[in-house]
């Protein structure tokens, strides 16, 4: 059913269209009772409860056995590292990184597509000047003595002419101003424009979770290359160690002394070797993690970046009892409940729309030859309607819609509770390694000890023929083992240190409830 009444204001003076739009208005309102007494919908509510399982989150503290104790409070999770150059990588490739500046363009788009949604609930004003110039041909009579005379002149006899053409321009001005507004009557625009912002806060969340990825990953990225500088060294050292117990060997064999053998002496030489090879590896993965670092810090990856020698040390421990109300700052976990949140306003958009909808529309101009006149309030010509539809079969297509927008706020209820925990199974597995690799970096710490000692005994033993070269070799072999798993076990326990970070949402003490960084406020 529809409902248009339509005023047209000619006189004087009337130029002001408040009055008309009350009177449309209350004529729409009208039109709007009735058809609510027909029967025509019922409004959705405007909000549900987010649909989570509460009994998957643990009361007040992790699960996992913590050990350690509350250190002074920090103001990030990079301040936790006793490193500066550290920090200065992690930094630089927030600036530079080119996925980062995309993921950045991709938040400023987002921001303009709420603006637009939310438009649609504003009333829509444009105006128009027209000019046109038309030409015409119009045919006179002349009176007789005009008419001789015009003959005379133009073909210098006495006929006699009795019409003449004469061409005419005609110019027309208009000025116009025309006005379109959807009433919000059931709050459907507004569940629109909610629905939109949302959204947009949900980029923004993906926008924080990729940059506190990107600072997770550099700084991942810089310890592989220092754990890969390490390494080298080791390598290069195992080399000389290894080349300086051959010569010792071959000198031995030479010499007849000890009973050194040529399987002795082939095994020495194949620990040479073997040392060289791996010390070509650690050249290649030296290579590689420096590329890598490069390509995120947003440079040509030519392997040639400066890099530390020295594994950066921890300023804390883990602080007991770290409350599960700290995940409530995840980016992604508020990425996704802030999808659920814009799912809910559509389905309440969805079922709204079944109700009649109410719109205004209006203009006012005037017409007129002369340019000055175009603002004479005397010749303005205003109207304006209003109308209520309500749609009566449209195959379905409105109430699959609702089932539709229904199905999908189902759908990211349960993406938010998987990705809830998902964050608690991450916060758990690093917070139980934390104490696994620091048992085992203490054990390494001894047996590398323990293994340099014997090496050198085993040495100066074999050169003075108190031990076998068997020995010896051992010896070497359990030296370098375990100094290369130390290495690598320290840098493990470092990123799995970041990874508790990135699983926590940032450090150990920086509020749950973070700020929006939006300009534009929710629409209410």
């Amino acid at each position: 059913m529809k409902c248009s009444p339509i005023h047209s204001l000619r006189r004087a003076g009337q130029g002001n269209l408040l009055p008309a739009i009350a009177l449309a208005w209350c004529r729409g309102a009208r039109c709007l009772l009735l058809g609510s007494l027909c029967g025509c919908g019922t409004v959705a509510p405007e909000r549900q409860a987010a649909e989570f399982d509460a009994s998957a989150v643990p009361d007040s503290a992790w699960a996992a056995p913590l050990q350690g104790k509350t250190a002074e409070r920090v103001t990030g999770w990079l301040d936790d590292f006793d490193s500066r150059p550290l920090k200065g990588v992690v930094l630089e490739a927030a600036k530079r990184n080119p996925d980062l500046q995309a993921l950045a363009a991709r938040l400023r788009a987002a921001k303009g597509r709420a603006v637009l949604v939310g438009a649609d609930r504003f009333p829509s004003v444009s105006g128009a000047l027209d000019a046109r110039r038309a030409e015409r041909f119009e045919t006179k009579e002349l009176p007789p003595q005009q008419a001789a005379t015009a003959a005379a002149a133009t073909t210098g006899t006495t006929a006699t002419v009795q019409t003449i053409q004469i061409k005419e321009f005609t110019d027309q001005l208009e000025l116009g101003l025309n006005l379109s507004w959807e009433i919000d009557l059931w709050g459907r625009l507004r569940n629109r424009a909610r629905a939109g912002y949302a959204d947009y806060q949900a980029v923004e969340a993906d926008f924080e979770s990729a940059r506190l990825s990107l600072a997770a990953n550099t700084a991942k990225s810089w310890l592989n290359v220092t754990e890969s500088e390490r390494l080298f060294e080791l390598a290069e050292k195992t080399v000389a160690s290894f080349e300086e117990t051959l010569k010792s060997v071959e000198s031995t064999y030479d010499r007849g002394i000890n009973d050194v053998t040529a399987v002795e002496l082939a095994l020495s030489r194949s620990n040479v070797a073997s040392a060289r090879s791996n010390l070509e590896a650690r050249k290649r993965e030296r290579d590689a993690a420096k590329r890598s670092l490069e390509t995120l810090l947003g440079y040509y990856p030519r392997a040639t970046i400066e890099s530390s020698t020295e594994l950066p040390k921890l300023k804390r421990s883990i602080p007991v009892g770290l409350p599960s109300e700290l995940l409530v700052r995840r980016p992604d976990i508020r990425a996704v409940e802030r999808r659920y949140a814009a799912a809910i306003e559509r389905v309440a958009e969805s079922r709204k729309a079944l109700l009649p909808a109410v719109r205004l529309t209006g203009s006012t101009g005037t017409s007129s030859a002369d340019f000055a006149k175009l603002f004479n309030r005397d010749l303005l010509l205003s109207t304006i309607a209003g109308s209520l539809s309500q749609a009566i079969f449209e195959g379905g297509r409105l109430r699959e819609n609702v089932a539709i927008s229904k199905a999908e706020q189902d759908e990211l209820a349960h993406d938010y509770t998987s990705a809830a925990l998902e964050a608690f199974r991450e916060v758990e597995t690093a917070l139980a390694a934390e104490q696994y690799l620091e048992a085992q970096a203490e054990a390494l710490r001894d047996a590398s000890k323990e293994a340099v000692f014997a090496e050198d005994r085993a040495l100066s033993r074999f050169q003075s023929g108190l031990v076998t070269f068997l020995t010896l070799l051992e010896s070497q072999r359990r030296a370098f083992d375990s100094r290369s798993a130390l290495i690598r076990v320290e840098n493990q326990r470092l990123q799995n240190r970041i990874d508790l970070y990135l699983a926590l949402g940032g450090d150990f003490d920086t509020a749950a409830s973070l700020p929006s960084t939006a300009s534009n406020a929710n629409p209410q």
